[in-house]
């Protein structure tokens, strides 16, 4: 699939634009490329995910807590961010974030416990 139709699929489950004022949601690595074959979903970037991500051959993370949160000053592989953002670059990774934008969305992580947790009303 192209990248770009990736991201409006994306727009479309979880617009960026309802994302909370201090989230950073949408492309946090964008490792180039115009097409996306394989992507993997997890809650977060941890070097496990990253391990099974390489070994699956995957080109894209779609997570829910974004890996860069603050702004980054250095990238350094010496701390674990600077690990992962290096690991994930290297390996040709880009990742995605969808944080306040999949709480928020229509059956997103709100709807979803609200229904299973059997509540009505939900707004």
């Amino acid at each position: 699939m192209k990248k770009t139709r990736f991201l409006e699929i994306m727009d479309e489950i979880a617009p960026l634009h309802t994302q909370a004022e201090w989230d950073n949601s949408g492309m946090q690595i964008d490792c180039g490329g115009e097409h996306t074959e394989r992507v993997m979903v997890a809650l977060e970037v941890t070097g496990g995910v990253i391990e099974e991500a390489i070994a699956k051959k995957c080109d894209m993370l779609l997570v829910h807590h974004p890996l860069l949160f603050d702004p980054i000053k250095k990238i350094d592989a010496r701390d674990m961010t600077g690990d992962y953002i290096l690991r994930l670059i290297r390996a040709g990774i880009s990742v995605y974030a969808s944080h306040t934008p999949f709480d928020a969305a229509g059956s997103g992580n709100n709807d979803y416990i609200m229904h299973r947790l059997g509540l009505g009303n939900i707004s």
